[in-house]
């Protein structure tokens, strides 16, 4: 699929996949992992 190696290439994870600009899937993707990143914190 089209997104797949965008996903590779940016290493997203859970984002942008309805996305077609790089430069907003990015930004999403750090936003995503700085709320992962709280989780985390969180839970340990």
């Amino acid at each position: 699929m089209h997104y797949r190696s965008h996903l590779r290439f940016y290493n997203f994870y859970s984002c942008g996949h309805n996305l077609h600009l790089a430069v907003i899937e990015k930004i999403c993707c750090e936003q995503l992992e700085s709320v992962n990143l709280i989780s985390i914190s969180a839970i340990t």
